[in-house]
């Protein structure tokens, strides 16, 4: 599991990362906005399994 926190990435850079070199993972983010930078999980889903999911602007939360 992979958590990336104020990476000012937007949606499409993740997803072309993801493609590239992370296509066995899933992943969940919040995008940036102007005042937070936003927030990305990633998970082998072979090997995690997401139970639930919380979302705020600030925060993401993950129960494995």
């Amino acid at each position: 599991m992979i958590f990336i926190q104020e990476s000012k990435c937007s949606i499409q850079k993740i997803k072309e990362i993801h493609n590239k070199w992370l296509n066995i993972f899933e992943f969940l983010e919040l995008k940036p906005d102007n005042t937070t930078g936003g927030i990305q999980t990633l998970w082998n889903p072979q090997k995690i399994g997401i139970i639930d999911v919380e979302t705020s602007r600030n925060y993401l939360s993950v129960v494995i």
